[in-house]
């Protein structure tokens, strides 16, 4: 042990756990009695951590294809972009600059306190099912500020520095507290706005990390404000991973988000991975620049500059200066599918598109369908998806009322979407399931998402929202949209996916 570093705690029953799924009698008994060696093997012996990861492949393969209700060649995607995930952990583990932060806090801090978390989850699943006839969710996206210090263009947020609203501490803190008692959530996903920006009752966004270590943040953010002094906090903490926005290279990126921009993302990186912050990509495709979003950038970001992984926004046209003539072509969506696919498979690069990613999601995860989210915005409002800016409620009233987060999932606007994500596919046998090419609600299916926001009045959260509700050429636009995306890949899903001829 390196003088200077802390004694370590023994987080047994999340090794013995990770022992029991790999099956090695000999990290089993490592687990049950020196788990400080065990990750200390893991994450300092390259040779060791290779024979651990085959065989978390191997089993992680075995449980993909043993899902009956799947087709075939849908496990084999679904397994594939669960590879990458696991080959994109090695590579960050070897590109660790500072491990020793790093690993006092994952072994003092996340590990045992996400252990506590998911252990109850178990225990819980039934009486929610009983209740729901769905499994829980397994996280939220929460934007706790609609401030922001950039104003860029096609924001779905429509963020400024002009808005400053956002949510109270002690509602954000009540939010995390009962997504874990209630549904043994570990998984948080912070948006703004800038979330960097968040500040209430004297308490940052690093102090709610901070006030919850069995909860694992990843924050959208644009980059400009992680500091030294940030960033040396996010690495203490351990629980924390920004996914910084990009449009492709400098040009693109400064010509959306401002002059010098890009520079300051260059340099947020460099901290990161000084301080061995785990850090993200997030791309916006838009029409005029999908086609730089190719294998290049994937290398450029994902290898040159070490980002973990990436997120690809398709533009969806709500927000700011909403306009269907900015979203990428059904032609363009598919490209970069295949585009995306082939960096999966081929290359391991742990790539998801909110919409292009599909099957590996299966389907749609919003609503608070099992395993999914559902979305809350700085000024409370609850929807069902980032993307879908209409709410049925609004969480600060709920608590007022003595309303839970489960209470909220109740409402018929989110069990409507449940049950339509159930009608199309996940509920179908194998050979019926619907085309996950073209999984979304609202972007894919607008007719649908139209008709549940008129029966339960849920009300649009911003002007954007208003407009599309008033404007009939925005409605048939988005339906046209979705139609001539199924006349593309309908054809594709049932050949590739469901083998039929």
């Amino acid at each position: 042990m390196d003088k200077n570093e802390k004694p370590i705690s023994k987080p047994k029953a999340f090794f013995k756990v990770i022992a029991d799924y790999i099956r090695i009698p000999n990290l089993k008994r490592i687990a049950e009695k020196y788990d400080k060696q065990l990750i200390n093997l893991v994450a300092n012996n390259r040779t060791i951590r290779k024979v651990v990861m085959g065989v978390v492949r191997r089993r992680t393969k075995k449980f993909f294809f043993s899902r009956e209700d799947m087709p075939v060649n849908v496990r084999k995607e679904q397994y594939a972009m669960a590879l990458a995930v696991l080959k994109s952990v090695e590579r960050f583990i070897d590109s660790i600059q500072n491990k020793t932060i790093i690993k006092n806090a994952l072994i003092n801090n996340i590990i045992p306190a996400v252990s506590k978390v998911v252990a109850r989850k178990p225990s819980l699943i039934p009486e929610y099912e009983k209740r729901f006839n769905n499994w829980p969710p397994g996280f939220l996206t929460i934007a706790p500020t609609g401030a922001c210090n950039l104003r860029c263009a096609g924001c779905y947020a429509n963020s400024d520095d002009s808005t400053n609203q956002s949510l109270d501490f002690d509602v954000l803190d009540k939010i995390i507290q009962q997504k874990k008692e209630l549904w043994g959530s570990w998984f948080t996903v912070l948006t703004g706005g800038e979330p960097f920006i968040y500040k209430s009752k004297g308490k940052t966004l690093l102090d709610l990390v901070e006030k919850h270590p069995d909860q694992y943040f990843m924050v959208y953010t644009n980059g400009t404000l992680l500091t030294d002094e940030v960033v040396e906090r996010m690495a203490k903490l351990g629980n924390i991973s920004p996914a910084i926005s990009v449009e492709g290279y400098e040009e693109e990126t400064d010509e959306r988000r401002g002059k010098g921009t890009y520079q300051k993302i260059l340099e947020a990186y460099e901290r990161l991975k000084r301080h061995g912050v785990p850090f993200g990509v997030s791309v916006t495709a838009f029409k005029h620049n999908v086609e730089k979003i190719n294998q290049e950038l994937f290398d450029t970001y994902l290898k040159k500059h070490g980002a973990f992984y990436m997120w690809i926004f398709q533009y969806m046209p709500i927000g700011r200066e909403q306009s269907l003539d900015m979203l990428i072509t059904p032609e363009q969506r598919l490209d970069l599918y295949n585009r995306t696919n082939h960096a999966v498979k081929k290359e391991g690069m742990f790539i998801a598109d909110f919409w292009n990613s599909g099957i590996a999601s299966y389907g749609c995860i919003s609503a608070g369908t099992g395993g999914g989210y559902f979305y809350i915005d700085w000024n409370g409002n609850v929807t069902p998806c980032t993307f879908v800016p209409y709410s049925h409620i609004n969480i600060n009233k709920a608590f007022e009322k003595d309303m839970d987060l489960n209470d909220v999932v109740e409402h018929g606007f989110m069990k409507d979407v449940r049950q339509w994500q159930k009608d199309y596919a996940l509920e179908q046998p194998p050979d019926k399931k619907g085309n996950w090419f073209r999984p979304c609600p609202i972007r894919d299916h607008y007719e649908f998402i139209l008709e549940k926001i008129k029966k339960y009045d849920a009300k649009p959260i911003d002007k954007s929202g208003q407009d599309a509700l008033e404007d009939e050429n925005y409605q048939k636009g988005m339906v046209n949209y979705g139609n001539d995306y199924g006349k593309l890949t309908d054809p594709i899903w049932e050949k590739e996916m469901l083998n039929k001829s």
